[in-house]
């Protein structure tokens, strides 16, 4: 399971992803050599102001952790046109 959380005073979320279990077991003639590595893990990212935080969205399904950022409709590109 994952979760997100908004800080928005400090313009932060942060994703906790749960649960990270990995063995790597490596055999040669001589040597072996395993690794292990257990424990939780987050990611922290800084959310730009053009990001519109009211409408920031999240979803998990299958293991993929989707987190959606919508910018706000002033940040947005505006077309420009051009006279001949």
């Amino acid at each position: 399971m994952a979760l997100v959380r908004w800080e928005p005073a400090r313009d932060l979320a942060t994703m906790e992803c749960g649960d990270r279990k990995v063995d790597q077991n490596i055999r040669r003639d001589r040597y072996q050599r395993l690794e292990r590595s257990y424990g939780s893990f987050s990611r922290s990212f800084t959310i730009p102001s053009t990001i519109d935080a009211g409408r920031i969205a999240a979803s998990y399904k299958d293991g993929v952790l989707t987190v959606r950022l919508p910018q706000r409709e002033e940040a947005k590109p505006k077309p420009i046109e051009v006279a001949d």
